[in-house]
């Protein structure tokens, strides 16, 4: 015997479930066991090509928005620090590798660091939340002014030659290194008197 209350019709714009209703709930079940056309999660809408629907609880993707929406605050409010200053805007473009010369006018400056913030606001905290920020910065223009280079192999040198670290976390902790004091006062020294 076939029940009319078994078959289960979704239409392109979803269909809202209270589980607190019996059928509503039956239907849930049923939506859930069809693991073939239903995703049993929104994250896992693509896995498969064969899905065409997916099973979202409100509240998990009204907590999701809320996370979103606090990066995004989170983004903005670094943001807001950084943009009253033309050194750490030109700071930030650097460390995430964009050109930066002293001909670019500061609204120019803040719309580049806007973008990044809007592009992907978890790296944009990461970046500027990095306790090596300022560290990098000192890479990036020492780079610049030819106190260290940049090898291919993504390591650096002074400009004499010595390599000081293969990769830019090794060469980041060489020159906070509290032994290679003298080395990091003598590049500071080269990128100030090169201005």
């Amino acid at each position: 015997m076939h029940d009319k209350r078994s078959k289960v019709v979704v239409r392109k714009d979803g269909l809202l479930l209270k589980l607190s209703d019996p059928l509503d709930y039956v239907w849930y079940k049923i939506l859930k066991s069809n693991k073939d056309k239903i995703a049993f999660s929104w994250d896992v809408r693509f896995d498969r090509p064969s899905f065409e629907f997916a099973l979202v609880d409100g509240n998990v993707e009204a907590s999701n928005k809320a996370s979103e929406n606090k990066l995004k605050d989170d983004a903005y409010e670094i943001y807001m620090g950084l943009k009253g200053s033309r050194p750490k805007l030109e700071n930030f473009l650097k460390v995430v590798g964009k050109a930066v010369t002293r001909d670019m006018s500061e609204d120019f400056l803040r719309t580049e660091v806007a973008e990044l913030r809007d592009m992907n606001p978890g790296e944009f905290i990461r970046v500027a939340d990095d306790p090596n920020f300022a560290t990098k910065v000192l890479m990036v223009d020492a780079v610049s002014e030819g106190a260290l280079v940049k090898t291919r192999m993504g390591g650096y040198e002074l400009a004499s030659g010595v390599e000081i670290g293969s990769s830019e976390k090794e060469t980041v902790s060489y020159l906070l290194n509290p032994k290679n004091i003298d080395i990091r006062k003598k590049i500071e020294y080269q990128i100030e008197n090169s201005k």
